[in-house]
């Protein structure tokens, strides 16, 4: 499993978790998934690291993507949607990788 397939398992549990109405991250939830099993360590952490770091900062990421929608508020936007923008927003603002391996990912 590579990164990319880490990355589809940070949105997975994203949308899970908004479908859900969680709030907060519940680790439990994320290690009892089976596709869990198939990460390698660093893997691993970059997808408890991720998802610590979205639920950690939801509220200012969620506040972000609010005051840039013009026409719309962000409980109109899909549960899919709405988990790739705060993973793409979380990536943009609280990680040093590359813009554009985030726009293309997030794409």
């Amino acid at each position: 499993m590579g990164r990319r397939a880490a990355r589809e398992l940070v949105f997975k549990y994203l949308f899970e978790a908004d479908m859900n109405k969680n709030t907060e991250f519940k680790k439990e939830l994320y290690i009892e998934r089976e596709e869990t099993l198939e990460l390698k360590e660093n893997q691993h952490k970059y997808v408890m690291d991720s998802l610590e770091g979205v639920f950690t900062n939801l509220l200012e990421i969620d506040k972000f993507l609010s005051e840039k929608m013009e026409t719309w508020n962000l409980e109109r936007v899909g549960h899919v949607e709405r988990a790739l923008l705060r993973f793409a927003v979380y990536e943009l603002k609280y990680t040093d990788m590359g813009t554009e391996i985030i726009v293309n990912e997030a794409v």
